[in-house]
């Protein structure tokens, strides 16, 4: 298999991504802090599908104390498709609950969002924004998390390195309209 420039760049982009958000919850849980990973969730029908769910890593990271893997679906909660979604959580064992709360369907839209539209967008772009009750589950099982915790006394020391990652990826501006679903 060959791949473009682009195709490149995306996975390159995709990879650093996913490395700091795994070196992030690991230090998250190492700290006894409360986070959380958002990734599409692993297809049941394609078993040699690529997914950050089968990552030998994820297993080890399932493991720690305090972390688990919930799977929902965000069509219930506003999506326009079903949208099968896992979540990756430190230290927030409400936040099940929290997404039940704060269902606006029954039962799941049976729409698809796949190819292009008429204007040669992708259909799949507006699902990149999560619909504003998966804001809210997501806020609330938060603030339960961190409402009964202590500030701590003493000063958590972030390594360097992660700290200077996190500060170069402050947005300043803000567009009006869905990025292209590829790396530039």
């Amino acid at each position: 298999m060959s791949l473009g420039i682009r195709e490149l760049c995306q996975i390159l982009t995709g990879n650093s991504l996913l490395i700091f958000a795994l070196e992030a919850i690991v230090e998250i849980a190492l700290a006894g802090s409360v986070g959380l990973v958002e990734h599409p969730a692993e297809p049941d029908d394609l078993v040699d599908a690529s997914s950050i769910w089968r990552l030998p890593v994820m297993d080890i990271i399932l493991h720690l104390p305090c972390v688990e893997k919930i799977r929902f679906a965000q069509g219930l909660l506003g999506a326009k498709t079903a949208k099968p979604t896992e979540l990756l959580c430190v230290n927030l064992p409400s936040m099940m609950q929290h997404l039940h709360a704060n269902r606006v369907r029954k039962e799941l839209p049976r729409g698809q969002s796949v190819g292009k539209d008429g204007q040669g967008h992708w259909r799949t772009s507006s699902l990149k924004e999560y619909a504003p009750a998966l804001c809210k589950a997501i806020s609330e099982a938060l603030r339960a998390a961190f409402d009964p915790q202590e500030v701590a006394a003493e000063h958590v020391c972030v390594p360097q390195h992660l700290l200077d990652i996190c500060h170069s990826m402050q947005v300043q501006t803000f567009g009006s309209n869905f990025g292209p679903d590829y790396a530039r």
